[in-house]
């Protein structure tokens, strides 16, 4: 299994994973140029996502969306809430083969198991996956202020974690951005702090090498040395958690 993340922060997200030749998108937030020439990169093409899953509607995770659906008719994954909110424009050009998904009813893609899982976002109906094929499980968890306990059994012991540690609270509360914005990144239904999401990896890594695919890093309100002080502070066993730091620009790949 390869897990790739084409794209990850405040300005576009974009996550492939590939096993035994079957190619899932999870969002599909950057530009069509951009997204051709990393697709390019990896020998893939447009026609090669056959499967596309939604977290939620805001534009870092759909920008992409209306310009993939106008060169390629992929089978879609989303809430009912997602669709709702979507653009009218994009509603329109979504192909009649769109599933629309539950919270923690399981649905399967060839041989993958999905279980869809409530984030607590300022979106409507945001979810996160469970992905899991005949060997290993990874966790897709977009952007989320918390992710509820009752979900412990449910995310641990994972192979991959693709989870945000968006920011260093006191860096973000000395930052020039309005208070309001403050607020909400701050709030449950904003983004996860280096300490909040390190705790949360701690409670769920199992009794095997871990890879947590850092997501969605705050660029003027975080730093990977932050990052890594929380992992110290937090993590009871770091030496058997890989660390890697997904980008807004570079491509970052795991491969199982």
């Amino acid at each position: 299994m390869n897990i790739y993340s084409l794209a990850s922060g405040s300005k576009g997200n974009m996550t492939l994973i590939e096993s035994q030749k079957v190619l899932l998108c999870v969002d599909i937030g950057i530009s069509k140029n951009k997204m051709q020439d990393k697709l390019n990169s990896l020998d893939f093409t447009f026609q090669s996502i056959q499967h596309l899953l939604i977290t939620h509607e805001h534009s870092d995770h759909t920008l992409g969306l209306k310009k993939l659906l106008e060169k390629q008719l992929p089978t879609l994954y989303m809430t009912q809430g997602t669709y709702d909110n979507l653009d009218r424009d994009i509603q329109h050009v979504i192909n009649p083969k769109h599933h629309i998904i539950q919270s923690e009813i399981p649905f399967y893609i060839e041989h993958f198991k999905i279980t869809p899982f409530l984030l607590s976002h300022d979106a409507k109906e945001p979810i996160g996956f469970v992905i899991e094929d005949q060997h290993y499980k990874i966790v897709h968890g977009a952007d989320t202020g918390y992710i509820d306990q009752s979900y412990q059994e449910l995310l641990k012991h994972a192979h991959v974690y693709l989870i945000e540690s968006n920011h260093h609270p006191e860096k973000l509360l000395q930052s020039p951005r309005p208070m309001q914005l403050k607020r909400r990144i701050l709030g449950e239904k904003g983004h996860l702090s280096n300490d909040d999401a390190s705790k949360l990896i701690n409670s769920w890594m199992g009794p095997f090498k871990t890879y947590w695919i850092i997501t969605h890093i705050s660029e003027d309100c975080n730093s990977n040395l932050d990052i890594e002080k929380a992992i110290v502070k937090h993590i009871e066993r770091p030496l058997d958690l890989e660390i890697i730091y997904a980008s807004q620009h570079e491509i970052v790949k795991v491969s199982l």
